[in-house]
């Protein structure tokens, strides 16, 4: 599976192997965690801790059959959690 990082995911300060690490470990997994803003594949998310050991949140699309693009990555925040929990934030 190739991984590719835009250059927004950056823009939070953790690395793309922090990003990998929360997508290797996550706490929780959704493959449908929203509706693209750009009419593209569903956004996917992960919860799960950076290297340092901070909980992060990663955003990606996953394009079939083997990319998944990361566009996001940063802190975990109360409305990302609160959305994983079925939840209106």
């Amino acid at each position: 599976m190739a991984i590719e990082f835009t250059d927004s995911a950056g823009k939070h300060g953790f690395t793309r192997e922090d990003a990998i690490h929360a997508m290797q470990t996550p706490k929780v997994f959704t493959p449908h965690f929203d509706h693209s803003r750009t009419d593209g594949p569903d956004v996917a998310a992960w919860v799960g801790p950076a290297r340092g050991g901070r909980t992060i949140e990663v955003f990606a699309t996953l394009v079939p059959p083997d990319t998944v693009t990361v566009f996001h990555r940063m802190d975990v925040r109360a409305t990302t959690n609160a959305k994983l929990n079925g939840e209106r934030a």
